[in-house]
């Protein structure tokens, strides 16, 4: 049986991303949606929706964080690494203080 976690954090915040958080979020635990663009986390801040889903898709829950500072993901017990292969070597190479106790990773392959 697995540990309730209280914080998940998803790096990436294209289309499979932010549906996995809205997934994730389900678990009533704190979301960390993480992107490196500021603009596209004050957007979807503001406006709960995510401009890469349908204009029918369900707006972001409440316990989901958009975020683009990387501090916000060091202390998630799951991170997510959800992001393009064109993308994924400059994530990684991106400091993120001290990492989460659990990692998983995701890799979309394109």
């Amino acid at each position: 049986m697995m540990n309730r976690l209280h914080k998940i954090a998803v790096i990436g915040a294209g289309s499979w991303g932010t549906a996995l958080s809205m997934v994730l979020a389900t678990r009533e635990c704190e979301v960390v949606l993480w992107t490196p663009e500021e603009a596209q986390a004050r957007q979807l801040a503001e406006t709960r929706r995510s401009p890469v889903l349908s204009e029918t898709a369900a707006p972001l829950a409440p316990n989901i964080h958009p975020t683009c500072d990387l501090d916000q993901v060091k202390d998630a017990e799951l991170i997510v690494v959800v992001v393009p292969s064109v993308a994924m070597r400059s994530v990684a190479q991106r400091p993120a203080g001290e990492a989460g106790r659990r990692h998983r990773l995701l890799h979309q392959g394109h």
